[in-house]
């Protein structure tokens, strides 16, 4: 039997976050794709990524940016790939 992945799911008033494993690259990939589903249907979404390389690291970078057609998610999964490969690198 498959050991099961872990998925933290916070919720407040405004938000509900998923954070997921790094090394969860299956269940990352099937929310990515649902996202990207969701852009192809017609409607935008806009996102917020903040990367930060390793825990000990100050510095973080932020992108916020709306997505409204496959071509840009497309792009962005593309980013999201790179960055999490640095960050697999890194560990």
């Amino acid at each position: 039997m498959q050991e099961p992945s872990l998925v933290a799911i916070s919720i407040n008033n405004k938000f509900l976050s998923l954070e997921l494993r790094i090394e969860d690259s299956e269940l990352i990939e099937s929310v990515m794709h649902g996202l990207a589903k969701y852009v192809s249907k017609g409607s935008p979404v806009w996102v917020m990524r903040t990367f930060t390389k390793s825990l000990g690291e100050s510095r973080v970078e932020m992108i916020s940016k709306t997505i409204s057609n496959r071509r840009d998610m497309d792009e962005f999964l593309d980013e999201t790939e790179r960055l999490i490969s640095i960050i697999d690198k890194g560990q």
